[in-house]
Protein backbone atom coordinates (compact mmCIF):
# COMPACT_ATOMS: atom_id res chain seq x y z
CA UNK A 1 0.00 0.00 0.00
CA UNK A 2 2.76 2.64 1.02
CA UNK A 3 4.61 1.83 -2.25
CA UNK A 4 1.78 2.24 -4.54
CA UNK A 5 1.04 5.44 -3.11
CA UNK A 6 4.75 6.95 -2.12
CA UNK A 7 5.27 8.47 -5.96
CA UNK A 8 1.83 9.86 -6.63
CA UNK A 9 1.65 11.40 -3.11
CA UNK A 10 5.28 12.89 -4.29
CA UNK A 11 4.63 13.75 -7.34
CA UNK A 12 1.26 15.72 -5.44
CA UNK A 13 3.93 17.33 -2.92
CA UNK A 14 6.30 18.96 -5.73
CA UNK A 15 3.18 20.29 -7.64
CA UNK A 16 1.66 22.08 -4.64
CA UNK A 17 5.61 22.96 -3.82
CA UNK A 18 6.24 24.26 -7.65
CA UNK A 19 2.91 26.22 -7.86
CA UNK A 20 4.72 28.64 -5.05
CA UNK A 21 8.19 28.14 -6.86
CA UNK A 22 7.76 31.72 -8.78
CA UNK A 23 7.42 33.52 -5.65
CA UNK A 24 10.27 31.95 -4.02
CA UNK A 25 12.73 32.40 -7.28
CA UNK A 26 12.23 35.57 -8.17
CA UNK A 27 14.91 38.42 -8.66
CA UNK A 28 12.73 41.37 -7.77
CA UNK A 29 11.14 42.64 -4.53
CA UNK A 30 8.56 40.14 -4.51
CA UNK A 31 10.68 36.99 -4.09
CA UNK A 32 12.72 39.21 -0.87
CA UNK A 33 9.50 39.76 0.59
CA UNK A 34 8.03 36.12 0.18
CA UNK A 35 11.24 34.04 -0.28
CA UNK A 36 11.03 32.55 3.06
CA UNK A 37 6.96 31.74 2.46
CA UNK A 38 8.17 29.38 -0.86
CA UNK A 39 10.95 28.06 1.91
CA UNK A 40 8.51 27.29 4.85
CA UNK A 41 5.82 25.55 1.75
CA UNK A 42 8.87 23.58 0.69
CA UNK A 43 10.29 22.17 4.21
CA UNK A 44 6.30 21.56 5.76
CA UNK A 45 5.18 19.71 2.63
CA UNK A 46 8.13 17.56 2.17
CA UNK A 47 8.08 16.51 5.91
CA UNK A 48 4.22 16.09 5.55
CA UNK A 49 5.06 14.11 2.37
CA UNK A 50 7.52 12.19 4.75
CA UNK A 51 5.32 12.00 7.88
CA UNK A 52 2.81 9.99 5.83
CA UNK A 53 4.90 7.36 4.71
CA UNK A 54 6.03 7.10 7.92
CA UNK A 55 4.62 8.17 11.06
CA UNK A 56 0.85 8.52 10.08
CA UNK A 57 0.98 4.55 9.13
CA UNK A 58 2.51 3.28 12.36
CA UNK A 59 0.10 5.32 14.36
CA UNK A 60 -2.49 3.81 12.97
CA UNK A 61 -1.28 0.30 13.39
CA UNK A 62 -0.68 1.47 17.27
CA UNK A 63 -4.20 2.84 17.18
CA UNK A 64 -6.46 1.89 15.16
CA UNK A 65 -5.54 -1.87 15.48
CA UNK A 66 -4.90 -2.23 18.92
CA UNK A 67 -7.87 -4.50 20.04
CA UNK A 68 -9.37 -7.04 17.98
CA UNK A 69 -13.23 -5.79 16.30
CA UNK A 70 -15.81 -6.58 17.75
CA UNK A 71 -18.72 -8.37 15.66
CA UNK A 72 -20.95 -4.56 15.69
CA UNK A 73 -17.49 -3.33 14.57
CA UNK A 74 -17.08 -5.70 12.06
CA UNK A 75 -20.93 -5.47 10.79
CA UNK A 76 -20.33 -1.45 10.48
CA UNK A 77 -16.87 -2.35 8.51
CA UNK A 78 -18.71 -4.68 5.83
CA UNK A 79 -20.97 -1.70 5.37
CA UNK A 80 -19.85 1.40 6.38
CA UNK A 81 -22.78 3.64 5.61
CA UNK A 82 -24.92 1.96 8.23
CA UNK A 83 -22.98 4.14 11.16
CA UNK A 84 -24.79 7.08 13.09
CA UNK A 85 -23.19 9.83 11.67
CA UNK A 86 -24.04 8.14 7.39
CA UNK A 87 -27.92 7.98 9.01
CA UNK A 88 -27.70 11.23 10.07
CA UNK A 89 -26.20 12.72 7.15
CA UNK A 90 -29.03 10.64 4.89
CA UNK A 91 -31.74 12.15 6.80
CA UNK A 92 -30.49 15.82 6.67
CA UNK A 93 -29.49 15.24 2.79
CA UNK A 94 -33.47 13.96 2.43
CA UNK A 95 -35.18 16.46 3.89
CA UNK A 96 -32.72 19.18 1.69
CA UNK A 97 -33.25 17.92 -1.64
CA UNK A 98 -37.52 17.06 -0.30
CA UNK A 99 -37.29 21.13 0.19
CA UNK A 100 -35.23 22.38 -2.82
CA UNK A 101 -36.69 25.61 -3.06
CA UNK A 102 -36.25 26.60 0.64
CA UNK A 103 -32.47 25.03 -0.04
CA UNK A 104 -31.85 27.23 -2.72
CA UNK A 105 -32.94 30.07 -1.27
CA UNK A 106 -30.95 29.49 1.86
CA UNK A 107 -27.49 28.83 -0.32
CA UNK A 108 -28.17 31.80 -2.23
CA UNK A 109 -28.94 34.03 0.81
CA UNK A 110 -25.67 32.81 2.68
CA UNK A 111 -23.57 33.43 -0.67
CA UNK A 112 -24.87 37.09 -0.64
CA UNK A 113 -23.91 37.10 3.07
CA UNK A 114 -20.32 35.80 2.66
CA UNK A 115 -19.82 38.40 -0.42
CA UNK A 116 -21.20 41.07 1.76
CA UNK A 117 -18.58 39.65 4.63
CA UNK A 118 -15.83 40.00 2.62
CA UNK A 119 -16.10 43.99 1.75
CA UNK A 120 -14.97 44.12 5.54
CA UNK A 121 -11.81 42.32 4.90
CA UNK A 122 -8.96 44.60 4.46
CA UNK A 123 -7.24 43.73 1.00
CA UNK A 124 -3.67 44.65 1.99
CA UNK A 125 -1.21 42.00 1.10
CA UNK A 126 1.77 44.02 3.02
CA UNK A 127 0.32 45.43 6.38
CA UNK A 128 1.32 49.18 6.72
CA UNK A 129 4.40 49.54 9.35
CA UNK A 130 3.92 50.44 12.73
CA UNK A 131 7.74 50.95 13.60
CA UNK A 132 7.60 54.60 15.18
CA UNK A 133 10.74 56.02 12.39
CA UNK A 134 11.30 58.61 9.46
CA UNK A 135 13.58 59.30 7.28
CA UNK A 136 14.64 62.69 5.85
CA UNK A 137 16.47 63.19 2.71
CA UNK A 138 18.76 66.14 1.63
CA UNK A 139 19.75 66.50 -1.67
CA UNK A 140 22.21 70.15 -1.79
CA UNK A 141 23.40 71.47 -6.17
CA UNK A 142 26.07 69.43 -7.54
CA UNK A 143 29.46 70.34 -6.41
CA UNK A 144 28.45 71.65 -2.98
CA UNK A 145 31.42 70.94 -0.24
CA UNK A 146 30.55 68.22 1.96
CA UNK A 147 31.48 70.12 4.45
CA UNK A 148 28.75 72.90 3.97
CA UNK A 149 26.62 69.11 3.12
CA UNK A 150 27.53 68.07 7.16
CA UNK A 151 26.93 71.55 8.78
CA UNK A 152 23.62 71.30 7.34
CA UNK A 153 22.47 68.02 8.22
CA UNK A 154 23.77 68.94 12.12
CA UNK A 155 21.44 71.60 12.22
CA UNK A 156 18.17 69.43 10.96
CA UNK A 157 19.40 66.70 13.37
CA UNK A 158 19.70 68.94 16.23
CA UNK A 159 16.54 70.46 14.82
CA UNK A 160 14.35 66.91 14.93
CA UNK A 161 16.47 65.30 18.52
CA UNK A 162 14.73 68.31 19.78
CA UNK A 163 10.94 67.37 19.26
CA UNK A 164 9.21 65.61 22.07
CA UNK A 165 9.10 61.66 21.52
CA UNK A 166 12.19 61.96 19.81
CA UNK A 167 14.66 59.18 21.26
CA UNK A 168 17.39 59.11 18.88
CA UNK A 169 18.49 60.44 15.15
CA UNK A 170 21.49 58.77 12.94
CA UNK A 171 22.80 60.64 10.29
CA UNK A 172 24.62 59.49 7.15
CA UNK A 173 26.49 61.73 4.40
CA UNK A 174 26.98 60.94 1.18
CA UNK A 175 25.56 57.62 0.63
CA UNK A 176 22.99 56.13 2.50
CA UNK A 177 23.05 54.08 6.06
CA UNK A 178 23.53 50.00 5.91
CA UNK A 179 20.61 47.98 5.27
CA UNK A 180 18.90 47.31 8.48
CA UNK A 181 15.16 46.45 7.36
CA UNK A 182 13.98 44.96 4.58
CA UNK A 183 11.75 47.78 3.81
CA UNK A 184 14.75 50.20 3.80
CA UNK A 185 17.14 50.95 0.13
CA UNK A 186 20.19 52.82 1.24
CA UNK A 187 20.87 55.88 -1.69
CA UNK A 188 24.24 54.70 -3.33
CA UNK A 189 27.08 56.21 -2.63
CA UNK A 190 27.64 60.01 -4.38
CA UNK A 191 30.63 59.68 -6.86
CA UNK A 192 32.06 63.39 -7.84
CA UNK A 193 35.14 64.24 -9.94
CA UNK A 194 36.24 67.56 -9.52
CA UNK A 195 39.58 69.16 -11.69
CA UNK A 196 40.42 72.76 -11.03
CA UNK A 197 42.16 74.26 -13.70
CA UNK A 198 44.55 77.37 -12.92
CA UNK A 199 46.72 79.61 -14.90
CA UNK A 200 50.46 78.91 -15.24
CA UNK A 201 52.80 81.26 -13.51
Amino acid sequence: MLRRSALPLLGATIIAILAFAPIGLSQDSTGEYCKSLFQVLLISLMLSWFSALTITPVLIKWWLFKNAPSAAAAEEKADPYRGSFYRGYQQALRILLQQKTLTLLLMGALLAGAIWGFTFVRQNFFPSSNTPIFFVDLWLPYGTDINATEKMTRDIERSIAGQPGVVTTVSTIGQGSMRFILTYSGAAPVQQLRADYGADG
